[in-house]
């Protein structure tokens, strides 16, 4: 039986330390997320040409490859579960959404916000569950397809 720290860090503690803090501060960057906001339409294309630049980065990819690795903990996972209640509001009270305007998700996301907030917030201590059992089928199937890659 693997012990549980060979499970969910897979990879060693040197390489962990190594990149601890480019990782720190990409999980502050995601710890800002978890709560929900209302942004502009200006705010929300800056966010997407920062993550764009930072996409290309060596930090933020050396992140994204751990975190394939690696169950997600904390504010990560409420973060996930979060998205998926509100990928659940969303399809129940909206379901134009994807089709949606840029204007109209932003005055959909203000209703969501107002309207189903404590909502959210119990769905989101709900889908806590799903989302770790999600994690772990993600970590399961990174695994599976390294293992294809080496055979």
């Amino acid at each position: 039986m693997r012990k549980f720290k060979e499970m969910y860090l897979p990879i060693t503690e040197e390489e962990y330390r190594q990149n601890l803090q480019e990782i720190e501060e990409i999980e502050k960057e995601l710890d800002d997320l978890v709560e929900f906001k209302v942004i502009s339409k200006a705010v929300r294309r800056a966010i997407g040409r920062r993550m764009k630049r930072l996409a290309k980065t060596a930090a933020f990819k050396r992140a994204k490859e751990l975190g394939r690795r690696v169950v997600a903990k904390g504010a990560k996972l409420k973060k996930k579960a979060f998205n998926m209640a509100k990928d659940f509001v969303i399809k129940k009270f909206f379901p134009l959404y994807k089709k949606a305007s840029m204007e109209m998700r932003v005055k959909m996301d203000q209703q969501i916000a107002s309207k189903y907030g404590g909502l959210l917030a119990k769905m989101t201590q709900k889908k806590m569950k799903d989302a770790r059992k999600a994690e772990i089928e993600k970590v399961k199937a990174y695994r599976r397809s390294i293992g294809k890659k080496d055979a």
